[in-house]
């Protein structure tokens, strides 16, 4: 068993102020985060719950906050957003996150997120400064299969 996300994950002000969205197309939720931090992220969960919205069980698809970055995020908030660490076993990845970085940083989202986001039945993408499509039931565009960022191959 690896590095885990921290219990006390922590942002500046300026991140725990950014908005988070959430919407669902056809009962597929999707939810963006920009850069919100793990308190941010905490009191959209609540507000999601007190408004009788179950994200882990609509999620199909989320993004990632602040490139991938540790800080963001903790296990309580992915557990709220995302769901519980399901088994490695026979596991079924069900959701995608799309992490933002820019290709010209060239940085990788961390292990650690992409790992976290894993157990819990999700793949991530990585942008690295292309354009990524989700889509579901759609017609054929001429897209191609992007490759999850922590799979191995």
């Amino acid at each position: 068993m690896g590095p885990r996300l921290r219990v006390d994950a922590a942002t500046t002000a300026e991140n725990e102020s950014s908005v988070v969205l959430h919407a669902e197309f056809d009962g597929r939720g999707v939810v963006l985060t920009g850069r919100a931090g793990a308190g941010a992220l905490d009191a959209a969960a609540s507000y999601a719950e007190q408004s009788g919205i179950d994200l882990p069980a609509s999620l199909c698809l989320i993004q990632a906050p602040n490139g991938g970055s540790a800080d963001h995020l903790s296990p309580k908030v992915l557990d709220r957003i995302v769901g519980r660490c399901k088994p490695g076993t026979g596991r079924t990845y069900t959701k995608s996150a799309f992490i933002s970085v820019s290709l010209e940083v060239g940085q990788d989202p961390s292990p650690i997120v992409t790992e976290a986001l894993k157990r819990r039945g999700a793949l991530s993408f990585v942008t690295l400064g292309t354009s990524l499509h989700h889509l579901h039931e759609m017609p054929d565009r001429g897209w191609y299969r992007a490759r999850p960022s922590n799979m191995k191959t």
